[in-house]
């Protein structure tokens, strides 16, 4: 049985509105997706994996690394689908409460290429269900110290919603920055520890609005985009991760670009068109053909939410050039 779940399940007026198409022919994603070159990644499950956690005794030997920028990988190489496994199964201290149903880690092929004006990212997993699936792309270009061997790590910690010590409503409403007199926001999502006061990168010691919208202008902020089905409906978003897991301006929604997702055969492949350059450098990375960047990747693969996703640990993406991943010209 095969369910197309891409953005051509829309009608060509929905396509209009949403991402501002005419009828001028546009860019688009490799014909033949066989001539580009794949790269097998293991995503795994993490559970309460907070950089709390990382920084603590439990972690052994990476609480003294890990302050002084070891990258995961120096450390865990070929080790995600065990650890992936041994947390899924539960009675481990970093999952109280597993999920059911699904495995402690999923392979992913990944290829990537670029046309001068647009990054393509594949993705192509065996599902579990043939329920919601959300794709999740985290890039830096150097200015968020120790992405590039840390990862989506940097952004999770205590106090977050399903983490430990997760902050009740009330607590986030009353918060100067972020509640009902600020952001109104109900809850705490991934953050970066440069928008934080105090060494243990607390929910509540933010910097003022200010200071963080100096570190935002020098680029010190994570850009995030993803696709997902929900509802019955692709969509793709596009943010960046800083003192809040936030959209986009306005003016930027929408600029992860025409992206397509289908099940086939329990399997899925989803495709993550971005423009790189968004014309929005304040809150989206501007890519650039001969460089490199770092990234990290999550999906989210079945009826489940919140923590329960599989996730990389970071890899190098290429520009043209040669990398970890490297997207290669389909000119």
């Amino acid at each position: 049985m095969s369910t197309s779940l891409g953005f051509r399940t829309l009608g060509a007026a929905v396509l209009i509105s949403a991402f501002g198409l005419s009828g001028a022919a546009v860019a688009g994603p490799p014909a033949d997706w066989s001539e580009v070159p794949e790269k097998t990644i293991s995503l795994f499950y993490p559970g309460q994996s907070s950089y709390n956690w990382l920084l603590s005794k439990e972690h052994k030997k990476g609480n003294r690394k890990v302050p002084k920028g070891a990258a995961c990988l120096d450390c865990h190489e070929d080790d995600e689908q065990d650890m992936g496994d041994a947390i899924i199964e539960g009675d481990h201290p970093l999952e109280p409460n597993p999920a059911e149903g699904i495995n402690g880690f999923i392979e992913v092929a990944v290829q990537a290429a670029q046309d001068g004006e647009n990054l393509y990212l594949r993705f192509k997993w065996e599902t579990q269900s043939d329920g919601p699936v959300r794709v999740a792309v985290m890039l830096d270009d150097g200015k968020v110290p120790n992405f590039a061997a840390q990862g989506c790590w940097l952004t999770c910690h205590d106090g977050m919603n399903s983490n430990p010590e997760a902050v009740s409503e009330d607590k986030v409403k009353a918060h100067p920055l972020f509640g009902d007199g600020g952001m109104k926001k109900k809850d705490i999502r991934k953050y970066l520890a440069a928008s934080r006061t105090d060494e243990e990168s607390s929910w509540d010691k933010t910097k003022s609005a200010d200071e963080i919208a100096k570190i935002k202008a020098s680029g010190g902020f994570l850009d995030l985009m993803y696709w997902r089905f929900k509802d019955g409906k692709p969509q793709t978003k596009d943010g960046y991760v800083l003192e809040y897991r936030n959209g986009d301006a306005k003016s930027s929604i929408g600029d992860a670009g025409k992206s397509t997702g289908e099940l086939k055969d329990g399997v899925y492949t989803v495709v993550i068109q971005r423009k790189l350059d968004t014309g929005h450098p304040e809150d989206d990375k501007i890519l650039k053909v001969g460089s490199v960047y770092s990234v990290g990747f999550a999906i989210h693969d079945g009826k489940v939410k919140d923590r329960f996703h599989y996730t990389s640990f970071p890899f190098a993406l290429g520009i043209g050039v040669d990398a970890d991943i490297s997207a290669v010209s389909v000119k």
